[in-house]
């Protein structure tokens, strides 16, 4: 009872603080980061970064500070997991969540921190989460179609997919006929120009495999040329054991995938890459890397480009592709980390990254040990590229950017201060809260300590 009495004396001390000022709080510690997912960059330089708590983040100064968007600016859901802005209508952007589809007209054109969402594909039931969402246009609004996947639920089986051909602001299911029962569709490639050919990855993530009885989804790619009514597994024909897997739902063996992408100076052409199962050091072995010209048909007979590098794909305008090896981002993994570079031409591998570069990667408070990592939704929502040079990279705590071809990466979510190694947050905070304590020195200040290093005053 005395217990009970001390907590109601404090309560009632706490709101009569509040109701006679207006409680601002300001960031006094290195910032939160925590459960990133997935992040995009507009034409015009604004950053949204989806999460797991605070819903999504926003920038329009290139990574220096951020503003949450949360059910103040309609967004009701707090875990965002995919998102995608319009290519060709400035401040329109799309985000899959837990609840749905949320979507905003006005990410451009109003102030920082002001844009405003609507729920225009809520969750039937309340259940499906929204895992994956794809664009493409042809040039004009009229001629953009969007695209989403989900599953029933999470960790059960059931995949879902919807297309709009209003930007976004209406949808309709599809039949996704051809995808099996336990795939989980975690991200979606539109070839440009031709918006009904789209690629759908199905990829093991926080949505699959929570129990052990055969939720595990395939990492395999499927297709579909008519916008998602039907869908077929794309062919990739590796014949290295290391690199096949199968499951209890399809037959036969295929190729354990990593990441497939269209090219950036020819859409036919489609480059795909394997990587080996993960059982023991699976880091410590080599992948593949295919190509389809597109001169078969959409998506048909990927050849065999090399046997080194694989990784996550970042196409380049000159017909090159790069790669990140989210497996090998380790200290001590000495000329294999950071980024390499498939010269189409030459048919070989340079490196992008030296070991020195790697050492001056700035990882901010978090020191260099823990480098960057995957994303809470796995590898498919690691790495969004903006164009040849810049890239984003959000991982289950921080977000990080490059702006010199992936040679060195800067981290997003803290700035150093005049003293050395203290750090300041950029606001980008998604993080637990685990106490408040009212100043002994000044009764007026509040101080709110977060878990993932959130310091407020």
């Amino acid at each position: 009872m005395r217990l009970v009495l001390c907590v109601l004396a404090y309560c009632l001390a706490f709101s009569q603080l509040a109701s006679s000022a207006t409680l601002r709080w300001a960031a006094s510690g290195p910032g939160g980061g925590g459960a990133l997912a997935s992040a995009a960059q507009s034409v015009n330089g604004s950053i949204i970064v989806g999460a797991d708590l605070g819903g999504a983040y926003r920038s329009v100064n290139g990574g220096a500070s951020w503003s949450v968007i949360g059910r103040r600016k309609g967004l009701t859901s707090t875990h965002v997991d995919a998102v995608v802005f319009h290519p060709s209508l400035d401040g329109t952007v799309l985000l899959g969540t837990g609840s749905g589809v949320f979507r905003s007209t006005n990410c451009e054109t109003a102030p920082a921190g002001a844009c405003t969402f609507d729920n225009v594909l809520p969750s039937p039931d309340g259940r499906q989460f929204i895992t994956a969402m794809g664009i493409a246009s042809s040039g004009t609004a009229e001629a953009t179609t969007v695209y989403a996947a989900g599953n029933n639920a999470w960790c059960e089986l059931g995949p879902h997919f919807w297309s709009s051909a209003d930007n976004g602001a209406t949808w309709t299911e599809r039949a996704a006929r051809g995808l099996p029962a336990n795939a989980s569709i975690m991200a979606i490639r539109v070839q440009p120009g031709n918006p009904q050919n789209i690629i759908a990855i199905s990829a093991r993530s926080r949505f699959t495999g929570c129990d052990g009885s055969g939720l595990n989804a395939p990492n395999r790619a499927f297709k579909s040329t008519d916008g998602g009514v039907t869908f077929a597994p794309v062919v990739i024909p590796t014949i290295n054991p290391d690199l096949l897997q199968t499951d209890t739902v399809s037959e036969g063996d295929w190729a354990y995938l990593e990441d497939v992408k269209f090219d950036a100076a020819d859409p036919r052409k489609i480059w795909a890459t394997i990587t080996p199962r993960e059982e023991g050091a699976f880091w410590q072995r080599d992948g593949e890397l295919w190509m389809s010209s597109g001169s078969s048909g959409f998506a048909e007979s990927f050849t065999w480009q090399s046997g080194e590098q694989t990784g996550q794909l970042w196409p380049q305008r000159n017909g090159n592709v790069k790669v990140i090896d989210l497996r090998r981002q380790h200290p001590w993994d000495w000329g294999t980390k950071g980024v390499w570079e498939w010269s189409a031409a030459n048919h070989r591998w340079s490196r992008r990254t030296t070991d020195d570069q790697f050492t001056h990667w700035n990882h901010g408070w978090s020191g260099f040990e823990p480098n960057p990592g995957t994303s809470l939704n796995g590898n498919l929502h690691t790495l969004t590229a903006v164009n040849d040079t810049t890239m984003w990279w959000v991982d289950a705590q921080f977000a990080f950017k490059t702006v010199d071809g992936g040679q060195t990466f800067d981290q997003q979510v803290s700035s150093e201060s005049a003293t050395p190694r203290a750090f300041r947050s950029r606001h980008l905070d998604n993080a637990v809260a685990a106490d408040l304590a009212p100043s002994p020195a000044s009764p007026g200040t509040i101080y709110a300590g977060y878990f993932d290093l959130g310091c407020w005053a």
